[in-house]
């Protein structure tokens, strides 16, 4: 279970820095 967790945190945390990257332009 808290391999699951750390990979749905990391995916979060890529989707959160792809977010901020698309709205940086």
């Amino acid at each position: 279970m808290a391999g699951a967790l750390r990979i749905s945190a990391f995916f979060l945390l890529v989707l959160a820095t792809l977010f901020a990257g698309g709205f940086g332009w």
